[in-house]
């Protein structure tokens, strides 16, 4: 079976949106059209009415478009075999995806802040008992069961 074509839509600067599926397509050595687009692009306009969701990333599969960062994580985990085959052990990694998504990141995030506010809200975010602090430390004891030292 032929490799899929792949083109990976996200913007010209790293983030959580498109850059993990840029990593793991380039660690596997997975050839893709890495597409990134500059803030304010006429193409991207142009392009965003065609997408699933009116925004990216954009995973084309052979034409197809797959959109949401962690939907696309999931497909190149798959395809670059970094992920189990056992299902047990696959809804692990998911399981760990999503803590990751909805709870760290959500207690990472400062949209917005620039300057001294970035960098209080960071340091307030990192401090011990904060809420941040608290989901890395259960991911570390999770890590710390796993005799691989992995997720799973």
């Amino acid at each position: 079976m032929a490799a899929p074509s792949l083109r990976l839509f996200w913007w010209d600067a790293p983030g959580r949106g498109g850059e993990p599926a840029r990593l793991a397509l380039t660690i596997a050595g997975i050839p893709f059209e890495d597409k990134r687009m500059a803030f304010g692009d006429d193409a991207w306009a142009a392009m965003k009415p065609g997408t699933p969701w009116g925004k990216m990333p954009i995973l084309e599969i052979d034409g197809k478009m797959l959109a949401e960062s962690g939907t696309i994580l999931r497909w190149v985990a798959r395809a670059a075999k970094l992920m189990p085959e056992d299902p047990w052990l696959a809804l692990k990694v998911e399981e760990f995806l999503e803590v990751i998504q909805t709870d760290v990141e959500l207690a990472a995030m400062f949209n917005g802040r620039k300057g001294e506010e970035l960098v209080a809200c960071r340091r307030e975010a990192a401090a011990p008992g904060s809420l941040l602090h608290e989901w890395l430390a259960k991911i570390d004891t999770a890590l710390g069961g796993n005799p691989s030292g992995y997720a799973v």
